[in-house]
């Protein structure tokens, strides 16, 4: 089974954010995502796959760094 770790790419979206000094707001309005993607990711809940794909080009890491394989 195939499962995205959402817990490491929302703390990786804070460090980032803190990192320059921006709020979540911030985020959401540069890459046109909703604020309660925030509260999906810290809840370990599911999101869009082009959501996935902003978020981690905006991180600019490697797909595979938020995949679990169980």
């Amino acid at each position: 089974m195939i499962c995205l770790d959402t817990k490491k790419m929302h703390r990786d979206i804070l460090r980032r954010l803190n990192g320059i000094d921006k709020p979540q707001k911030y985020l959401t309005e540069k890459l046109g995502i909703s604020r309660s993607t925030f509260w999906r990711l810290s809840n370990n809940h599911e999101m869009k796959v082009n959501t996935f794909l902003k978020l981690v080009e905006w991180l600019d890491k490697d797909i595979n760094y938020y995949i679990i394989t169980k």
